[in-house]
């Protein structure tokens, strides 16, 4: 693992045509105090729904 922002990787998805569709964090399990999750999902900008 690579300590890197949710937000550098939102970008870094957004420049190879992927939009971010669900984000979440929370804490650590086991309770340690300098790590935390992030869980990022991505979708093909391509295959979003139109918009009207």
């Amino acid at each position: 693992m690579f300590p890197v922002s949710a937000q550098e990787t939102i970008v870094l998805a957004d420049t190879h045509g992927l939009e971010l569709i669900h984000r979440a964090e929370r804490i650590d399990p086991y309770d340690r105090q300098d790590v935390s999750w992030t869980w990022l999902a991505f979708q093909s900008a391509a295959h979003s729904a139109p918009t009207a």
